[in-house]
């Protein structure tokens, strides 16, 4: 099955065990976190090295850009004094966040019943999740792989294991970025997504999916910020 609309489901399910809050109240604690336009083409994203290599057809799939900005007040102190001296701190502990928080803990768990000696060495419990460095190559869960990184930006290959390094039925990149902007008085967090088909013609997933998952990147960016904020 289709890895991205499991993702998606994952999220339905999520929502299921949470159902008693219902769906008002989960777009009203989300409500901060709001998608911007992500206009095909424009970002550099679809001019990256990966995006090219592996998305051959140039099929537009899905695409979205979730932006959530933080009063600096807010974040840990020792985040926002690296992110002063150039270093990737903040965006580390924020990609730690969406991995390591309770986001994406149903997902981490149906993703470790395939653990093997083949991914053992990938990221899989929350603590490590939360404290590592997203150097280049590091593998998530046997789902995501680091493709390239800034001191604000990690990009993530998606939709399949990195142990199919090859064209994808189904592939991604996602970029998680967080940048510091005193003049305004908060840091922008933000979580940029492109999926498609890289073998062949048709849609990466079906409208209803892409709801989910707009609702899941919701879910995970805020989560996210229990591991930068005070």
């Amino acid at each position: 099955m289709h890895r991205a609309i499991r993702a998606a489901r994952t999220f339905a399910t999520y929502t299921t065990l949470a159902g008693a809050v219902g769906v008002g109240s989960f777009l009203a604690y989300h409500r901060k976190a709001e998608f911007v336009d992500f206009p095909l083409g424009a970002d550099q994203l679809f001019r990256s090295a990966a995006y090219i290599k592996f998305n051959p057809l140039r099929n537009d799939g899905v695409h979205d850009y979730c932006v959530r900005r933080v009063p600096l007040s807010e974040i840990k102190p020792e985040y926002l004094q690296d992110a002063e001296a150039g270093k990737g701190t903040l965006v580390d502990r924020f990609a730690g966040g969406v991995w390591g928080e309770y986001g994406f803990a149903i997902q981490r768990n149906l993703e470790a019943k395939k653990r093997s000696p083949e991914n053992d060495s990938d990221l899989w419990e929350p603590a490590e999740l939360k404290t590592a460095s997203y150097q280049v190559g590091t593998r998530v869960t046997n789902h995501f792989e680091v493709l390239e990184r800034t001191p604000t930006s990690i990009a993530f290959r998606a939709g399949d294991t990195p142990l199919n390094p090859g064209i994808r039925a189904s592939d991604g990149i996602v970029e998680l970025s967080a940048e510091v902007k005193p003049e305004e008085g908060y840091a922008e967090f933000g979580f940029k997504c492109v999926f498609y088909r890289g073998d062949g013609p048709g849609e990466a997933f079906p409208a209803p999916v892409a709801f989910l998952h707009r609702m899941y990147t919701k879910l995970l960016v805020e989560a996210a910020l229990r591991n930068v904020c005070k």
